[in-house]
């Protein structure tokens, strides 16, 4: 019989063992849920997470809670399938991007903190976009665009051909028909532009070509004409009487410009009364003001009504805390038309009482009407917060030495001084050391200068104290908010020379 080397039996075993042993499986990846794709159309476009966003070159997946930043002359295209799309361009940060799905239903939140987009969104789905002041437009089903201005607080928004409607921040939802031009200014509804005729192609071009979805709106108002009202003939019907073959149906051309009416005849007329909030000029809303003392508030206020502001009109208490006997004050802002601003003051007087106090005002004008801020006539109003004044520290008491007392040269001495109870703690001490104004007529501090300031309840002067003359000494304390108490009253002491 043959042997088998043992070396040859041990390789056997040794692969028998690691074939027998159970492999660790292989884990399926779990790929990151992609809700989109974006894809840039031109110029710089980044998304992602608001703290990492990352450059877009051609198109990358996006996520939920994506953050889009357009810039550098941009355009970028979100595509979140279902026929539910996008359009963002230059100068635009949509953030908080979300898609969740019902059936075959896409519903959408996009938060625009700038610039502007135009979409689609496919009926039976819902794109709710978000502004930072509060309002909310939410689409249901149709072509729309919708731009926001921080700098002006100003959002545009219009529907083209199906279901949009608006929320501002203190009401309900309200329909936005097509065919109109909403305009909110902080927050208030200012106007509804009726009659326009925008195609999706006209806001994309101009939204393109100038860079900028806010100025494609401006531009748009001014060079696309409104729809002409039904009752008005058009240009073709104008000529029906004249004979073709006579100079005068050369002249129908002539009749275009009628038909190409500017926008500012055709939008809903401006109301005579209506204010804007521009600033506070003084007393910002959380002011802290000592109570019992007087100020005067002052509101900047923009006229955008049509009727002109002058010394006919009041500034009006309506409800709240008055801070005044007076309700109604007199008006402050001189002759103010249509777009311009008035500074508005009132003087007051705080409460008495510790507490946060508001009051709210309107403006009266002469034909009696009450008016306040938008359409929705908000008043406006001064909020303040009053405290208790800070009381100062109580007086120190002298421990030693005393009035009378005696010091000695060649040993350590020290003034001491009781620590005053005060509410805000105790900050520190200024301190006064002459000579006895009898044994000097001028330069009498010891210190250099009139005082010195220590952190403690006592201060050593060994070094500071002239033998065989008499001192005088007082101090005073300051508290954590930097309020004094009074001076305790001079105490004279002697410095002696020791008996040996």
């Amino acid at each position: 019989m043959k042997r088998i080397p043992s070396a040859a039996i041990l390789i056997v075993l040794l692969a028998t063992q690691f074939s027998c042993v159970p492999q660790a499986p292989t884990l399926p990846s779990v790929p990151i849920e992609s809700i989109g794709q974006i894809e840039k159309l031109q110029g710089g476009v980044q998304s992602g997470p608001e703290s990492s966003l990352t450059d877009v070159d051609p198109r990358r997946d996006m996520q939920n809670r994506d953050t889009v930043h357009v810039f550098n002359n941009g355009k970028a295209n979100l595509d979140f399938h279902y026929g539910l799309t996008f359009t963002l361009y230059n100068d635009t940060i949509g953030g908080g991007t979300s898609v969740g799905t019902d059936g075959s239903s896409r519903q959408a939140v996009l938060k625009l903190s700038q610039g502007g987009l135009q979409g689609h969104n496919p009926p039976g789905s819902k794109t709710t976009v978000e502004i930072p002041n509060g309002v909310k437009i939410l689409i249901l089903g149709t072509h729309y665009f919708i731009t926001y201005d921080p700098v002006e607080d100003e959002v545009w928004a219009y529907n083209f051909d199906g279901q949009v409607q608006y929320a501002l921040p203190s009401t309900g939802y309200q329909d936005l028909p097509s065919g109109i031009l909403l305009e909110i200014d902080n927050g208030q509804v200012t106007t509804l532009y009726e009659g326009y005729s925008f195609s999706i192609d006209d806001f994309d071009s101009y939204a393109t070509r100038l860079n900028s979805p806010i100025q494609a709106v401006k531009e748009m108002r001014k060079i696309i004409p409104v729809t002409a009202p039904k009752d008005t003939p058009t240009a073709t019907q104008m000529p029906r009487d004249t004979p073709t073959a006579t100079p005068t149906a050369t002249q129908m051309p002539t009749a275009t410009p009628t038909a190409t009416q500017t926008p500012t005849a055709t939008p809903t007329p401006i109301p005579c009364h209506l204010a804007r909030f521009v600033k506070d000029v003084t007393i910002p809303d959380g002011a802290t003001i000592d109570p019992s003392i007087s100020f005067t508030k002052t509101w900047r206020l923009k006229n955008v009504g049509s009727c002109v502001w002058d010394s006919s009109y009041r500034i009006v208490f309506i409800d709240g805390t008055s801070m005044s006997e007076t309700k109604t004050f007199p008006w402050t802002g001189g002759v103010v038309g249509y777009g311009g601003t008035a500074d508005l003051s009132v003087d007051l007087f705080t409460p008495r009482m510790p507490g946060t106090y508001q009051g709210n005002f309107m403006l009266l004008a002469p034909d009696g009407t009450y008016f306040g801020l938008g359409v929705e006539n908000k008043a406006f109003w001064v909020r303040i917060v009053v405290n208790v004044p800070n009381s100062p520290p109580a007086v120190p008491a002298i421990v030693s030495p005393l009035q009378g007392g005696v010091l000695y040269c060649g040993y350590t001495n020290t003034l001491d001084w009781g620590i005053p109870y005060d509410d805000k703690g105790i900050a520190d001490y200024e301190v006064m050391l002459e000579i006895s104004p009898t044994y000097c007529s001028s330069g009498c501090s010891v210190f250099g200068s009139d005082s010195t300031f220590v952190a403690s309840d006592q201060l050593d002067v060994s070094n500071y104290l002239k033998c065989g003359v008499s001192h005088r000494w007082n101090v005073r304390a300051r508290d954590n908010e930097g309020a004094w108490s009074g001076w305790s009253d001079w105490t004279e002491f002697r410095v002696d020379y020791v008996i040996r």
